[in-house]
C-alpha cells in the first residue's frame, strides 16, 4: 500500500533506495542528493559500486586532463611527426645562419685586403709619380754638371756660370723635397753594383772594383733606382781592344 508523505519530506516521489521512509518513486531532478547527474556538472557516469546515492548511472567523461590522457594514439605521433619537422627546420635554419655569416666573413675580409691593397697601390703612385719625369730630367742634370766643372776664363763666363750655380742648386732643392736622391760615390769607394755601374776598367795593383773615377752621377727616388752612377773601378788585369784590334788586322 501507498503511504503518504510525511510534512517535512524533501521529496515527493520515493522509492525504496530513497532516505526517507516513503516508499514512493524516487525522481532525481527532484531529491536533493548530491549525484542527481541531471542538474550536476559532473560528466561522469557511475555504476552503484562508484555512486554514494547507490543509483546506477550510464557512464561518462568527467574532465578535460582525463580526456587528454585518453587522446588516440594516432594523435599524439602526429604530434611528434610535427615537432620532429620542426626541429629539423630550426636545425636547417641554424645551419644557414652559420653558412652565411662565415660567407659573411669572409667576403668583409677580402674587401679589407681590397681595400688595404688599392690604398698601397695609390700611395704607390703618389710616391713615385715623378719618376718618369726624373728619368727625363737626368740629362738636363748631366748637363749641368759638365759645365760647372770647367774653369771659366773669362768675366762673362764666370757670371753665366754663377747663374748656372743657382739654377742647378735650386733644380736641386726642388727635386730633393719630392724624394729625389743623389747617388754620389767618392774614389777609392767599393763598388757596389746595387746602384752603380762599371762603364770602365782601370788597372790597378791594389784592391779590384775600388771606384776610381765618378764619370756620371747616379739618382734615386725613394727606394727606386732612377740611374745608377757611371764609374770607372780598379782591376788587375785590362784588356787592351785597340791592341786586340790590330792583332786580328795583322793575322788577316
Amino acid at each position: 500500500m501507498m503511504e503518504e508523505h510525511k510534512e517535512g519530506c524533501c521529496c515527493h516521489n520515493h522509492d525504496e533506495s530513497c532516505g526517507c521512509e516513503h516508499n514512493n518513486e524516487h525522481k532525481h531532478d527532484e531529491c536533493g542528493c548530491e549525484h542527481n547527474h541531471e542538474s550536476c556538472g559532473c560528466q561522469h557516469h557511475h555504476d552503484e559500486e562508484n555512486c554514494e546515492c547507490g543509483h546506477k548511472h550510464e557512464e561518462k567523461y568527467c574532465c578535460e586532463n582525463e580526456k587528454e590522457n585518453e587522446e588516440p594514439l594516432d594523435m599524439k605521433a602526429s604530434y611528434k611527426r610535427k615537432l620532429a619537422k620542426k626541429d629539423d627546420e630550426i636545425s636547417k635554419l641554424k645551419n644557414d645562419v652559420e653558412h652565411w655569416k662565415n660567407e659573411y666573413y669572409r667576403v668583409y675580409a677580402d674587401m679589407a685586403n681590397l681595400r688595404k691593397d688599392i690604398q698601397k697601390d695609390h700611395s704607390e703612385a703618389i710616391k713615385y709619380r715623378l719618376e718618369g719625369f726624373v728619368s727625363d730630367l737626368v740629362s738636363v742634370l748631366d748637363s749641368f754638371e759638365i759645365a760647372l766643372k770647367h774653369d771659366p776664363k773669362t768675366e762673362e763666363t764666370k757670371n753665366f756660370l754663377m747663374g748656372f750655380k743657382f739654377v742647378h742648386s735650386n733644380l736641386l732643392n726642388i727635386l730633393s723635397n719630392e724624394g729625389i736622391q743623389i747617388i754620389e760615390p767618392k774614389v777609392d769607394d767599393k763598388f757596389d753594383e746595387k746602384v752603380m755601374q762599371a762603364v770602365e776598367k782601370v788597372q790597378d795593383d791594389g784592391e779590384e772594383n775600388l771606384v776610381k773615377e765618378i764619370i756620371l752621377k747616379g739618382y734615386k727616388l725613394h727606394d727606386h733606382l732612377v740611374r745608377p752612377a757611371m764609374v770607372k773601378v780598379s782591376a788587375h788585369e785590362v784588356e787592351n781592344k785597340n791592341e786586340e784590334n790590330g792583332e786580328s788586322h795583322q793575322d788577316k
